[in-house]
């Protein structure tokens, strides 16, 4: 799995397409709430299976071989004491290999657990 920031340009671009394109206004694929650290934190998630123009596409240009799903997650984030809310898109890319064909809220929960990962790295 890939976390797809900012500053990835055109990568970024193509994905943020490609999610735009396949669902529309379609609602969120899946919504995670957290309260906890003074904070309120609501996560939504939009899944795109790759298809075959998009997985050759990605392998070619930028060399992610195998991609089956990509996304956009929109993470929102209140401070309960102060009421002051920020908010972050970020697109996902998560590869096939291993055979699994994961459904959205396992996605979800995988990008979930890498950010905890990430973030107790970080801090401790």
């Amino acid at each position: 799995m890939g976390i797809v920031k900012e500053n990835h340009g055109e990568l970024r671009e193509a994905l943020m397409v490609g999610v735009s394109i396949e669902k529309g206004t379609a609602p969120l694929d899946v919504v995670e709430c957290d309260h906890g650290h003074g904070r309120l934190e609501v996560r939504g998630y939009w899944w795109v299976k790759a298809d075959k123009d998009m997985r050759e596409y990605l392998e070619e240009e930028f060399g992610w071989p195998d991609v089956r799903w990509y996304g956009k997650v929109r993470s929102e984030r209140t401070l309960l004491y102060k009421g002051k809310r920020s908010s972050e898109e970020v697109m996902v890319i998560y590869g096939g290999g291993r055979g699994l064909n994961p459904n959205p809220k396992e996605l979800s929960r995988w990008v979930r657990g890498h950010w905890e990962i990430e973030n107790r790295a970080f801090w401790f």
